[in-house]
């Protein structure tokens, strides 16, 4: 489907702008200690999937895999000639659940070989308790719902503190956007896009489309 196409397609009315959330918080625990809690299908709409979704039931497995900032950084590389597009969001974000939907637009509306897409799930907050592990039933859940097969699914085995110190973010929603060439060109949150927030619409898909008109 040509990349025109798609961004007509996210045009959509009523589209939920976001609101940041900051680490961090276990909602699972009912320990909060800054997160918007939310459960899973929180502030996602039924209808929040660009275009006409298909139905559950002929979606593909999702795959979830748990990894570490040094394995990130691996499969970005892997990625060298495509812009890659990193969504990091958690199941206590509804604004991170709202945009969702949008990176899975991307990755099946986008030609393979220009455009990579990956989800950074950043529950994980570094409870003895609570591995990374733990968290794996209930993410893979609203990714099977969202029906993200084709997008790169992993779960943070850094803490989410840990990853937005090493991407600089002050909150999540965050989108990380790197050029054909491996670089990080853009790292968005609501800190530093427009006046109603982070979306893919107004931010993620302008910069998108400006990389791939530059192969």
């Amino acid at each position: 489907m040509p990349f025109r196409h798609l961004i007509s397609m996210t045009l959509l009315t009523g589209l939920s702008m976001l609101s940041a959330c900051t680490p961090s918080q276990d909602t699972s625990s009912g320990t909060s200690t800054g997160k918007t809690t939310a459960p899973p299908n929180a502030g996602v709409p039924a209808t929040a999937t660009v275009g006409d979704p298909p139905q559950s039931d002929r979606s593909q497995e999702v795959e979830l895999t748990v990894a570490d900032l040094a394995q990130l950084s691996e499969i970005i590389k892997s990625h060298a000639g495509k812009v890659v597009v990193v969504d990091v969001w958690s199941t206590s974000c509804a604004p991170c659940m709202r945009e969702f939907p949008h990176l899975v637009a991307l990755s099946k509306n986008t030609e393979s070989d220009k455009l990579a897409c990956i989800s950074l799930n950043v529950d994980y907050i570094g409870l003895k308790s609570k591995p990374p592990e733990s968290y794996l039933g209930k993410v893979q859940e609203f990714l099977q719902q969202q029906q993200a097969d084709q997008v790169t699914n992993l779960l943070s085995a850094a803490t989410d503190e840990a990853v937005l110190s090493e991407f600089q973010l002050v909150s999540i929603p965050a989108i990380l956007i790197y050029s054909v060439d491996g670089n990080l060109k853009h790292a968005l949150t609501d800190a530093n896009t427009g006046e109603d927030g982070l979306s893919y619409e107004g931010d993620v898909i302008p910069m998108v489309t400006a990389l791939l008109a530059a192969q």
